[in-house]
């Protein structure tokens, strides 16, 4: 609206900033590899552990891996669009968080239980599902334990793969319950709130694993190859992020000493606080530092 639009805000910029980046990475990767050999390496991302260090790189090629960071993305962007969510800076930070750890970790398949995992807590404590959806993509970084018990441990799929399912819902619910309580403990310092407590939440489900002598061992698959291609890759994205945002800005910079002058403390919503334009050129200034 254009009371957003005079404070700096620019829904639209961010909606279409993020839907370009995923059909950038969709076309990006046939020009790595073929569609049938993207539709393995999917299937093969989907169905790993994904244990760190898992490199998706290593497990299903360079094509399929920019296809799993953008279909996360859209897969987020569909839970926004279908809550009618605004798009506020954190949103937009929380998107690309978990489109970078689609890189190494998040899928589809292990994300969705955690996020319908959420959406149960908020139906069930009758709140909008829009006030605990940051939370609910955050806690995605959890994946892995999904991944784990349905695909590493050694009992039947038919038993691991609904117990992993049940996994994400409970990871999914207790999020929202316990993240209030974390931020008093770091009092907004760090910008991985929900890190803390999932960090909290993975070792107890490590200990309950051990408890029944499943080991989880963690691994060390790292892509080595085509490292100039990847790092020119962000050096476009980024810098053209930077021009969009000046761009929105009125082709100025004006106001982003303020901005640098930000301590960050949570909840500092840059978008909110210096407008669209100011935040994609920080994006695409610390990208290509």
């Amino acid at each position: 609206n254009m009371n957003q639009r005079t404070q700096g805000q620019v829904p639209w910029a961010k909606w279409t900033f993020l839907i370009g980046l995923s059909i950038f990475f969709m076309i990006l990767a046939f020009f790595f590899d073929s569609f049938s050999t993207i539709l393995r390496g999917l299937l093969a991302i989907q169905l790993d552990p994904s244990v760190l260090t898992t490199d998706y790189l290593v497990v299903g090629g360079i094509g399929a891996t920019l296809w799993n960071s953008a279909l996360v993305i859209l897969g987020q962007l569909f839970v926004l669009k279908l809550n009618r969510n605004y798009l506020p800076g954190t949103l937009v930070a929380t998107v690309l968080l978990v489109g970078g750890f689609a890189f190494f970790g998040t899928n589809l398949l292990n994300s969705m239980p955690i996020i319908l995992g959420t959406y149960l807590y908020a139906k069930l404590n009758r709140e909008d599902f829009a006030l605990f959806v940051m939370q609910a993509f955050l806690a995605t970084t959890l994946g892995p334990l999904l991944s784990t018990l349905a695909f590493v441990l050694d009992i039947s799929y038919f038993l691991s793969i609904p117990l992993a399912f049940v996994l994400g819902l409970f990871v999914g619910f207790i999020i929202p319950a316990l993240s209030p309580a974390t931020l008093r403990y770091h009092q907004g310092y760090t910008l991985y709130k929900i890190g803390f407590v999932a960090g909290i939440i993975g070792m107890v489900m490590v200990a309950v694993f051990r408890m029944f002598h499943f080991e989880i061992n963690p691994v060390s698959r790292i892509f080595e190859e085509s490292q100039w291609v990847l790092a020119l890759i962000l050096a476009v994205i980024f810098l053209f992020t930077m021009i969009c945002g000046i761009l929105l800005n009125d082709r100025k910079l004006v106001g982003y000493h303020k901005l640098l002058l930000n301590s960050g403390r949570l909840l500092a919503d840059y978008d909110v606080l210096y407008g669209t334009g100011l935040t994609l050129f920080n994006i695409g200034t610390m990208g290509l530092v």
